[in-house]
């Protein structure tokens, strides 16, 4: 489920019948108005599997066609979300997604797949009516497994994964910090400079809880040292620093 940023709208997919291999056909995914209840729009014979808004249109990525498992290729679609028409779509070479964001200014969309990799594309080449040309990759990264991305502005990318880290990243997926909440992230909220996500209290204790961490590096920075309890020697500096202590 995704809502439209400005929150009127909220996107919800259902899986249809289910079939012998474990996939479901008749699945639909349907646009409602929060204020009232009602299906604004719908459309079906797609497996949503994440989606995103840019420029007043819904970016839905998913399977496009059902029952084909993981072999099939998936596809971006981009949906007129008042009629549920397809207005262009581009086929990703992903077994399938966990989830996607759009940058505040909409000019990037990051996209996360089931085999680990996490791309950054430039929407608007995915917005365009006539995708003559491959969608063309900004930056992709592999091996980090995300299930939840959340963009703060458009020059820091929040991706939660499977191994428990939540990591800051650049547009072009380099590391800025990566923070260890104990437990797969699977969901995250960012509000008032914190990025909040459920975390162990301690690693296999079983009890979770609420934590609110900064996003800024600076700031992360700041938290970091106010918890040192003494200084890097010389070596740690040369190994951990690559350079002398500051």
């Amino acid at each position: 489920m995704v809502f439209s940023p400005e929150g009127s709208l909220l996107v919800a997919a259902r899986a249809g019948r289910s079939l012998a291999n474990g996939w479901f056909e008749g699945s639909r995914t349907s646009v409602i108005d929060v204020r009232t209840g009602d299906v604004v729009s719908e459309f079906g014979q797609f497996f949503s599997e994440a989606a995103a808004f840019a420029d007043g249109l819904l970016l839905v990525a998913g399977q496009r066609r059902e029952g084909a498992g993981l072999t099939e290729p998936r596809e971006i679609r981009v949906v007129d979300p008042n009629t549920g028409s397809v207005v262009a779509r581009q086929t990703v070479g992903a077994t399938c997604f966990q989830d996607m964001a759009v940058s505040d200014d909409q000019s990037l969309l990051a996209l996360s797949g089931c085999d680990g990799a996490l791309w950054v594309y430039a929407t608007a080449d995915l917005l365009s009516p006539i995708a003559a040309e491959p969608l063309s990759v900004t930056s992709t990264k592999d091996g980090l497994n995300v299930l939840s991305l959340h963009w703060v502005g458009s020059s820091q990318l929040l991706a939660g994964g499977a191994d428990g880290r939540i990591r800051s990243l650049r547009p072009d997926l380099t590391e800025q910090w990566s923070f260890d909440t104990g437990v797969p992230v699977t969901v995250m909220v960012v509000r008032n400079g914190l990025v909040y996500f459920p975390a162990a209290e301690s690693r296999g204790s079983g009890e979770y809880g609420l934590l609110g961490v900064p996003h800024d590096e600076d700031a992360v920075l700041d938290l970091v040292a106010g918890l040192a309890t003494r200084s890097l020697t010389e070596a740690e500096c040369d190994r951990y620093l690559g350079a002398p202590c500051p």
